[in-house]
């Protein structure tokens, strides 16, 4: 499989609200508009001078109208009307080509039902913050006192990265393309742009557990028996939030800003958009471990001897999925709504599209401990 390389026929463009694409589209187009500041002045004579301002971008796009598909002119009249906030990416069905995500709120959505001819819908999209460029749709795994991994594209076997054998714990990767991997007992490690070595960052040998990068660039970092962390923008250093300390393992951002972490053998905690303390579930005292949030807002956890359980759309309760009780270790999520987990000790697992069992991927028997995707 390659990346698109002549010129690209429009039809395999889409544009997907969360990990649905709008059916029936005909029409997909994207804005991105520099507003440079005027700095002229009575001394610039006949010539104007303008510095850098900010950066927007629209999009923009329009469809058949039908009652009977899924995520088209209904779902976009739900998001507009109840005002939310959600991700957007214009992308192919290509996973070599590059995709653009970013958060923006629906802000025109127009219905039109002209006499004998096909309804059809109109809408617009307006960027809230950064427009990202993704231009992989990686997976990386890493092994206690091993190696980190990466399956390319989200397809195929992984292949070792022949770093630094470390007591890997956890990984994330940022929208900027940034990879995240901490070890318990020792650092945090960051590997620039999806390339090159993971390189110490300096933030002192502690207990790292979770790391999970929110959609707004901010990248968190729980602390087994300590406190949770984050380091603003992805830039400087991680700066403890004040939370209390509990045996905290895994993180995970959602689409929507919402912060979780596991409490091994305590709880489920959230922090809500990403301010202010984080505040239990209620969801019973189990060994609590991985968490992943999917591109369509459901939020899994896994359970240490336990079950791999899922809250559906980021609200309610978390229902167990009937996986059988293995030793689960971390999990991700793919931008396309794979969902990966390990079982420590013996291979990497994948339920494709978020919906059935959970299947090996026979990656071999390791120490398989964290995963990394891209998921909003």
């Amino acid at each position: 499989m390659s990346g698109t390389t002549d010129i690209l026929d429009g039809r395999l463009m889409g544009i997907y609200n969360g990990a649905n694409l709008i059916a029936t589209i005909t029409d997909c187009n994207l804005k991105i508009q520099h507003n440079v500041r005027e700095s002229s002045s009575k001394d610039s004579g006949k010539t104007s001078h303008i510095l850098p301002g900010r950066i927007g971008w629209v999009i923009s796009g329009g469809g058949k109208f039908r009652f009977d598909v899924g995520h088209g002119a209904n779902e976009l009249f739900d998001a507009i009307t109840g005002q939310t906030e959600a991700n957007f990416i214009i992308a192919t069905s290509n996973a070599l080509d590059f995709s653009l995500s970013g958060s923006g709120f629906l802000t025109d959505l127009e219905e039109l039902f002209p006499d004998s001819q096909d309804s059809t819908f109109i809408f617009t999209i307006r960027g809230d913050g950064q427009l990202n460029k993704l231009t992989h749709q990686n997976i990386y795994a890493c092994v206690q006192n091993g190696d980190i991994y990466l399956q390319l594209n989200g397809t195929g076997s992984f292949g070792a990265l022949s770093q630094v054998s470390r007591y890997w714990q956890c990984m994330t990767i940022a929208h900027n393309g940034n990879v995240y991997a901490a070890e318990t007992g020792g650092d945090i490690y960051m590997q620039t742009g999806g390339s090159g070595d993971f390189v110490a960052l300096g933030q002192g040998n502690k207990n790292w557990a979770g790391l999970a990068a929110a959609p707004n660039g901010n990248i968190y970092a729980a602390v087994n028996g300590g406190d949770i962390y984050m380091q603003t923008g992805g830039a400087g250093n991680f700066v403890a939030l004040g939370q209390i300390n509990r045996p905290y393992y895994n993180l995970c951002a959602a689409p929507n800003g919402n912060i979780y972490v596991t409490s091994s053998g305590d709880d489920i905690y959230m922090q809500t958009g990403g301010t202010g303390n984080f505040i239990a579930l209620s969801q019973g005292a189990k060994q609590w471990f991985g968490m992943a949030a999917a591109p369509n807002g459901n939020i899994y956890a896994s359970v240490s001897g336990g079950d791999i359980y899922m809250q559906t759309g980021g609200s309610g309760n978390f229902v167990s999925l009937s996986q059988g009780n293995k030793a689960w270790g971390g999990m991700c999520a793919s931008i396309t709504g794979n969902i990966y987990t390990c079982w420590y000790g013996h291979d990497i697992y994948m339920q494709t599209g978020g919906s059935g069992n959970f299947v090996a991927l026979s990656q071999g028997s390791k120490a398989w401990m964290a995963l990394a995707g891209i998921n909003n």
